[in-house]
């Protein structure tokens, strides 16, 4: 993590770009209140995700994390290693074999915060709770993260950024523009998915009875 840390900021120095480090248990102990939330908040606030997916869904989009009636929003480390933790009741309980009520994990959450670390649901908001953010430029992939982590931001921040998608682009070398228009193909042939793109160049060349 130094090293990447350092070549990244020798690369980015004409820009005045800051890296920071987000194992540093610093950054846990500015986090303590997100954390908290999260784990005094876990039943409102799995309700508030589950819905949000249901949401998306409905809409035709995919829930890029699931979320069950046993999710929470934080992984605690116990014995060397990251452990997912589950609700159970009043409880949490982690993949580890650990087990906390709310009280105590609060408490972790406000004395130990380095013993927490985020979901992928979670990262973000506690992102943007260090370095507020006017925009996010993403891929799909973290504006599905995005996309679902509303209600976190809602309820944690009371503010989200502006999700903006990143440039997408697709190169194509001359071979393949060669045999894209040997087989009158565009790009969204090609997209449409194998067994479309089968059907299209078999069309160009055999008869419809074959």
């Amino acid at each position: 993590g130094i090293a990447f840390g350092c070549a990244m900021a020798q690369l980015l120095s004409p820009y005045g770009v800051l890296t920071v480090d987000p194992l540093d248990p610093r950054v846990h102990q500015l986090s303590r209140q997100v954390f908290q939330h999260a784990a005094t908040h876990a039943t409102e606030v799995r309700a508030a995700l589950l819905d949000r997916n249901e949401h998306l869904t409905a809409r035709g989009y995919h829930a890029q994390v699931r979320v069950t009636d046993s999710s929470t929003l934080l992984f605690a480390y116990e014995a060397g290693r990251r452990s997912i933790l589950h609700s159970a009741g009043a409880d949490f309980i982690s993949s580890a074999d650990g087990k906390h009520s709310r009280d105590v994990l609060c408490g972790i959450a406000e004395n130990a915060p380095e013993s927490l670390s985020p979901t992928a649901l979670l990262r973000p908001v506690m992102q943007d709770a260090l370095f507020p953010t006017v925009a996010y430029v993403g891929g799909p992939a973290e504006i599905a993260y995005l996309a679902q982590s509303v209600p976190l931001y809602e309820r944690i921040l009371g503010r989200m950024p502006v999700v903006v998608p990143r440039a997408s682009i697709t190169v194509l070398e001359t071979p393949i523009q060669r045999l894209m228009g040997k087989y009158h193909l565009t790009v969204e042939d090609v997209f449409a998915g194998r067994h479309q793109l089968r059907e299209k160049m078999a069309a160009r060349f055999f008869s419809e009875d074959l």
